[in-house]
């Protein structure tokens, strides 16, 4: 039973992978023969140039000895060289040198020209190659990426919906003491939790490629820029997090209660929204799970870091992290939830203000921090 259920994500990544690996072959073979090309081009050309400047030099030689036989016959040495153009008179003689010389030019530039566009369009080849194979290896990982999101949305909704009906339909079948109706009614407020997060994120990401955003610069240039309370705001998303209570984070809000950001506070919310679920998910294996919250102000701006004791992460994956639908590890050994949505959204949003992020973790099981910047 288990190899089955791995089916439908084995079937979609390897045969994206084969794709990916035929069309690498495919370009492969495309650069092979678009380089035999060029080359062929440059040696016919070469071959050529070489038979047209032979050909050149023997008239100037046939020239020379009918200049010569007709000089022998007594004519004059001027008739002769105004007659044949490829004989010039040189120090009182007929000679053809000067039109060798001239020959021997004409190859050289010809041929150089020839070694300078053969390079120049290897050169633009071999780019365009490059970019094309880029772009399609970013198209495939998009691909998987997306099929990855879908399998993912697919958890998220049917795991809490069906937590959500198993709890309901133990509390209408059966007489439950306080204590057991407050434990199930905490559950199924996470998984609304759960579900809300996950909704909001895919309409916010939806309306984010679509341009409809009225935040951020959109409502700067409207003349409509916010002032936000951090700390205040950070309490909110806070107290709206039922999973916080259940999985027992300590998360303490260190941001100064006087602490102003100019920022659209919808972004602001949904920024600190999916890092608070971020670090609290991060720590779920932690046997001390805490997650802290810290703010200032610097010369270039506010900034905002949220900081857990949790997973964690590779440095290499500190980028990646902020890449729509991308979530690091093995998605057939994969434990942590997500759809690779939040963290793309919190990096939107600040940029959309004209910040940044930054992600941060000394490695894999010792925790990880992120932070935002706004100017």
């Amino acid at each position: 039973m288990a190899a089955r259920s791995r089916n439908p994500f084995l079937r979609p990544r390897d045969a994206e992978r084969r794709r990916a690996r035929r069309l690498r072959w495919a370009f492969l073979l495309l650069l092979g023969v678009a380089l035999a090309q060029v080359m062929w081009w440059m040696i016919d050309q070469t071959s050529l140039m070489n038979q047209v400047t032979s050909d050149l030099a023997a008239s100037v030689d046939g020239e020379l000895a009918v200049a010569n036989r007709l000089l022998g016959e007594g004519v004059d040495v001027e008739d002769i060289a105004a007659t044949l153009p490829n004989v010039a008179v040189k120090d009182g003689r007929l000679s053809g040198e000067q039109r060798q010389a001239e020959i021997r030019e004409l190859r050289r530039a010809h041929l150089n020209q020839y070694r300078w566009e053969g390079a120049f369009f290897l050169g633009v080849l071999l780019l365009g190659m490059v970019v094309l194979a880029r772009a399609m290896s970013r198209e495939v990982e998009l691909r998987l990426r997306q099929e990855n999101f879908l399998a993912a949305v697919t958890h998220e909704l049917k795991s809490p919906l069906a937590s959500l009906r198993l709890a309901l339909q133990t509390m209408e079948r059966r007489d439950l003491d306080e204590p057991q109706r407050r434990r199930l009614i905490g559950r199924n407020l996470v998984d609304l939790d759960r579900l809300e997060g996950l909704v909001s994120n895919v309409l916010e990401s939806s309306r984010l490629d679509s341009d409809q955003v009225q935040g951020g610069r959109s409502g700067k240039e409207a003349g409509l820029e916010q002032t936000v309370a951090l700390a205040q705001l950070a309490d909110q998303v806070l107290g709206g997090m039922a999973k916080v209570e259940q999985l027992g984070c300590d998360v303490v809000n260190e941001i100064p209660r006087d602490l102003m950001v100019k920022a659209d506070a919808h972004g602001v919310t949904t920024t600190l929204r999916n890092l608070l679920d971020n670090a609290v998910e991060a720590t779920r294996a932690s046997t001390e799970p805490r997650v802290a919250l810290t703010a200032g102000e610097t010369e270039q701006g506010t900034w905002l870091a949220v900081e857990d004791n949790g997973h964690g992460f590779e440095a290499m994956e500190a980028d990646r992290l902020f890449d729509k639908f991308y979530r690091p590890g093995d998605e057939l050994t994969r434990a942590r939830a997500g759809t690779g949505l939040g963290l793309f959204l919190v990096r939107r949003f600040a940029e959309l203000e004209g910040g940044a992020v930054r992600a941060s973790s000394p490695g894999v099981g010792q925790g990880a921090r992120f932070e935002v910047r706004w100017p």
